[in-house]
């Protein structure tokens, strides 16, 4: 048997890698792909919740409900009436007045007649001393029984007050009037009324002037003859 040389040795070596390279270039080609990752799945969008319809609420009696303090509508006080007994005068009627002066002068008016239509009557007045003479003659004169009038420029305030006599305490409406006279002098006159006392109503006056002495008068007494 012939001995295989070392230069067929080798060569045998060389085909034999060559075989296995080109084996494992066949290898590559008939290998199958590689399989691809597994693809992550896609999540499915989250469902959009429907906006639930709103709840019915049962209906809620419909009560009133009372202020526990009800506010009361404020009501304007009635006018104060200035009292005016001159239309129920009667003849016979008098009353007398004091002065508040130094000389306690007293005037007397005493009815003497009413006009049928009782739209006038006529009085007699007396001036006398405080121990009763007369001062003078007595004078008569008619008084409209339409009562005081005042003029616009000198609207008076009214209110009212007590005033204490010798006759008692009277309830009384007190008319006060201020302004100037003609003069240009400052006056103040106040005057108080009371439908207890006959023919005028009149309890007091009293007059303060601008650099004058207060005067006036207050009732005395009264009746009828």
């Amino acid at each position: 048997m012939r001995r295989i040389t070392k230069v067929e040795t080798g060569l045998l070596t060389l085909a034999l890698l060559a075989a296995l390279l080109v084996g494992c270039g066949d290898d590559k080609k008939q290998a199958p792909p590689p399989a691809k990752p597994d693809q992550p799945k896609a999540t499915p969008a989250p469902a959009t919740p429907s906006t639930p319809a709103p709840a019915t609420m049962p209906a809620q009696p419909t009560t009133t409900q009372t202020p526990s303090n009800p506010t009361t509508p404020v009501q304007n006080p009635p006018p104060i009436v200035v009292p005016n007994p001159l239309p129920s005068a009667r003849a016979g009627q008098w009353v007398r007045w004091r002065s508040l002066g130094a000389d306690k002068t007293r005037r007397t008016w005493k009815v003497v007649s009413v006009s049928p239509d009782r739209q006038f009557i006529d009085i007699e007045e007396t001036l006398s001393e405080e121990n009763g003479h007369a001062i003078g003659e007595p004078r008569e004169f008619r008084q409209s029984t339409a009562g005081p009038r005042y003029p616009t420029a000198e609207a008076p305030k009214i209110s009212r007050d007590v005033v204490s006599t010798v006759k008692g305490e009277f309830d009384c409406v007190l008319v006060t009037r201020q302004g100037k006279d003609l003069n240009g002098k400052a006056f103040v006159n106040r005057t108080w009324y009371s439908s207890r006392v006959p023919v005028t109503g009149l309890v007091k006056t009293e007059a303060v002037g601008e650099d004058q002495s207060p005067s006036g008068e207050i009732l005395e007494d009264f009746g009828e003859r």
